[in-house]
């Protein structure tokens, strides 16, 4: 990755916007047909959420409408804005939104529209209690201005996931509920490896891939204020600076990876036990069940710096949105309800079987905690308690700076050689944050926070 400036990826959504001829060009065919309701959905989430099954479902019932699913092509954003623009939209809805990420700038780029007056008006079976039975915190999360934009066909939230079979033999048989804890229990396995011979296990991971999945949750579990009120994350605290220190001194203790895992293949180690503890999106503990036995790992929440909540975990909905001016909208929209709403129990079974929390509180009380098929599942409902506590993020485009920034200086910090302090590190950081900011507002003079 080039770390001098935003990804083509993310900076298309902010850029483009400032290229009108460019949206125009890259726009061709005509309208959506009469009849067919056009939804696209990137590939990874169609690999393990119904929605394909669930359109030819919905086709049965209704002869009339067409959904149609389609994989989301490279560069969608700014071939439908361009639509948009013409009157010449040929989709209905669009995902995978991410809310942290992709939320304020979609809204701001008139991209999508709110979701309310449609479920309003809608007569399918699960659309009156759609939102009423929403998590709170998945509903205030998927909400711009007031207002529901996203449909949130699954939850991710960042755990701790580990190996009991590793701690098990290290005589470890619960989770750490403190930093001090998970250092004393990952030296543990690390030290019964040792005598065991084995040098191919790692006690400890981080998920470096993105901010939210290791500093960020870090600093979310154990600061009561994780933003600062311009809606960035408090990089100039003392708990970021106790984060970052727990980062180096997991590492430098060998519990990790060289170098805390920047060159390490982490999920591939994870997923073949070669890592015994592991931060990341609940959904990999899943990968790992599948790939070495339900017995064996187990998911957690956070284990904090006092052993008290603080701010929960990062979390965020996978979500479609509807798009501006979409043909067809309240056909898309009911779609969807009947589609990821709770009443679709095989919906539901299939997302949670995939290692994605659902975002309804029915799914946990009527389905989770009574399916004994669901049982290795269970701990989806002990962590919405922490998804309850969890502060959503704020409404605006910096994660995707922050994260850039974040990516450009960490592996100088992180490594086991390094000399850079924490107070160096995150002078860095807001450099490059002012620096990326400054590129999205002169490429998007109208771009707000």
């Amino acid at each position: 990755m080039n770390h001098n400036s935003l990804s083509r990826r993310e900076f298309l959504k902010f850029a483009g916007v400032a290229a009108g001829g460019l949206w125009l060009a890259s726009c061709s065919g005509n309208a959506a047909s009469s009849n067919q309701v056009r939804i696209m959905v990137d590939s990874w989430a169609l690999s393990y959420a119904p929605f394909k099954q669930m359109a030819e479902a919905y086709n049965q019932l209704h002869p009339e409408t067409t959904i149609k699913i389609e994989p989301s092509p490279g560069g969608w954003v700014t071939k439908v804005v361009g639509q948009i623009r013409s009157n010449k939209l040929q989709w209905s809805a669009a995902g995978v939104m991410t809310t942290f990420n992709d939320l304020a700038a979609w809204v701001q780029l008139d991209l999508i529209q709110p979701i309310d007056e449609y479920l309003a008006a809608s007569t399918e079976p699960g659309a009156a209690a759609f939102l009423s039975d929403m998590l709170p915190p998945v509903k205030e999360d998927q909400s711009y201005d007031g207002k529901v934009y996203g449909i949130p066909f699954s939850i991710e939230n960042i755990t701790y996931q580990w190996n009991t079979e590793w701690f098990g033999k290290a005589g470890i048989t619960q989770a750490p509920k403190t930093w001090q804890e998970l250092f004393e229990y990952s030296k543990a396995v690390k030290d019964y490896l040792a005598k065991a011979g084995n040098n191919e296990v790692y006690a400890f991971g981080f998920d470096l891939g993105n901010l939210s999945r290791n500093l960020g949750a870090l600093l979310c579990s154990i600061s009561n204020h994780p933003f600062t009120e311009d809606g960035w994350l408090d990089w100039d605290s003392e708990e970021m600076r106790l984060s970052l220190r727990f980062m180096r001194q997991m590492s430098r203790a060998g519990l990790t990876p060289p170098d805390c895992g920047e060159s390490a293949d982490t999920y591939d180690l994870w997923t073949r036990g070669r890592m015994a503890g592991l931060y990341s999106c609940s959904s990999r503990g899943v990968w790992a069940q599948k790939n070495l036995g339900f017995d064996k790992i187990t998911t957690s929440r956070l284990p904090t710096v006092d052993g008290k909540p603080h701010s929960g975990t990062a979390f965020w909905g996978n979500s479609v949105a509807l798009l501006n001016t979409a043909p067809h909208a309240q056909n898309a929209l009911d779609f969807l309800v009947y589609a990821v709403g709770p009443q679709n129990l095989e919906w539901q079974k299939a997302i949670i079987q995939a290692g994605t929390s659902p975002a309804f509180s029915s799914t946990y009380t009527n389905l989770i905690e009574t399916d004994p098929a669901l049982a290795p599942y269970r701990w989806m409902s002990s962590l919405r308690e922490e998804i309850a506590l969890s502060a959503p993020a704020p409404k605006n485009y910096y994660y995707q700076i922050q994260n850039e920034s974040w990516n450009r200086h960490r592996a100088e910090y992180l490594k086991d050689s390094s000399t850079m302090t924490e107070d160096d590190l995150i002078q860095k950081i807001l450099q490059s944050n002012r620096e990326l900011q400054q590129q999205v507002l002169e490429s998007v003079p109208t771009m707000q926070p």
